[in-house]
């Protein structure tokens, strides 16, 4: 179950696996004893009860009939009712019902195809053309055939997630069946109207469930996005900041080489004098970084501090938390404070002068 499902679906109670395989038992037996006692009742009917009234024919052909809608309509309300309840042990009866709904749609086929036809292919066809809800009632036999014969778990592991895409035909299918159903009835429709309104709220949860699904994942999706792109303001301030972000972290690669094309960091506090600036960078033979600006032209950490005695102020757009970028500011602090005493300004080894004041 994804974190989503998790997120949608109350938090089933523990159990320790004893009582869950018990409960999952008594849920077994219980559909098998409620899927077979229609038919139990009705062979008791047919030989040692009222023999099926007076058109016994007619009357397994609709018994039939409801009941694979009825356990057709149990299978579709598994899922919601594990969702709303939290208990996942109903799920593992889901299969079942689904294999006594298409017993019983065979089943009323077979009444229809052996008892009411004779197995007599002409009037087969003739009903078939003449009456189109019987078309429709075959369609969605045809329907459910391949859900049958893929519903073992050999199947399920050989068609993996196309599994669940081919068992989605299910829901036509029992749209098909009850058409069929209210077809065939013609006058009087409320138990058709009945059972159309319990697929109806069946389907509703799902389309309920699944635009929840879709937009916790919009959500998340667009939390992850966020967390990993900067925000519109930081773009912002990245584009308009006289230094970039790129061009710092490159030329802290400098303290690791002893004659990179850049240019070394400038020296601490403790140094007599701002160093010399440093040429625009060339191709020199084993340099391993080049500084560039922001419009693709060579530069030099030296050239930076130079141009940073123009503004009163700078932007560094960094990187949240990097270590690096932190790194470069403090050394760009103390060579323009270097710079600036060496220019006139105050004496940075003064007492009370610190080369941090006024740090980004």
């Amino acid at each position: 179950m994804t974190a989503i499902d998790r997120a949608a679906t109350p938090a089933p109670r523990p159990t320790d696996p004893a009582t869950r395989r018990a409960r999952i038992r008594a849920l077994k037996v219980a559909t098998w004893v409620g899927c077979l006692a229609p038919l139990a009742w009705t062979l008791w009917r047919a030989f040692l009860g009222d023999g099926l009234g007076v058109n016994p024919i007619e009357e397994l052909t609709l018994w039939s009939g409801l009941t694979a809608v009825i356990v057709l309509l149990a299978s579709l309300a598994v899922t919601p009712f594990r969702r709303i309840t939290g208990l996942n042990e109903v799920q593992q009866v889901r299969r079942l019902l689904g294999l006594f709904a298409f017993f019983y749609m065979i089943l009323h086929f077979l009444v229809w195809m052996v008892i009411d036809q004779g197995l007599a292919m002409t009037y087969v066809v003739e009903d078939l053309t003449e009456r189109p809800f019987i078309m429709v009632g075959a369609l969605s036999l045809l329907l459910t055939l391949p859900l049958a014969v893929t519903s073992t778990r050999g199947w399920i592991r050989r068609l993996g997630r196309n599994w669940v895409r081919l068992h989605r035909l299910v829901y036509p299918a029992a749209a098909l069946a009850l058409l069929h159903y209210t077809w065939k009835q013609k006058a009087d429709i409320s138990d058709p109207l009945l059972a159309w309104s319990v697929f109806g709220v069946l389907m509703l949860t799902r389309l309920i469930y699944t635009m929840k699904k879709r937009t916790a994942e919009r959500a998340a999706s667009a939390t992850a996005t966020a967390a990993a792109t900067p925000s519109a303001t930081a773009r912002r301030t990245s584009l308009s900041a006289l230094l970039l972000i790129a061009p710092f972290a490159l030329s802290a690669c400098a303290t690791a080489a002893p004659h990179g094309a850049g240019g070394p960091l400038p020296a601490g506090p403790d140094a007599a004098a701002a160093p010399a600036p440093a040429p625009a960078p060339k191709a020199v033979e084993g340099a391993n970084f080049f500084v560039y600006r922001a419009d693709g032209t060579p530069t030099s950490f030296d050239d930076i501090v130079t141009a940073m005695a123009d503004h009163e102020a700078v932007l560094v757009g960094e990187e949240h938390n990097d270590p690096v970028t932190h790194l470069v500011q403090a050394a760009l602090v103390q060579a323009a404070w270097m710079r600036y005493a060496a220019d006139g300004g105050a004496n940075p080894h003064a007492s009370g002068a610190s080369p941090h004041a006024g740090a980004p």
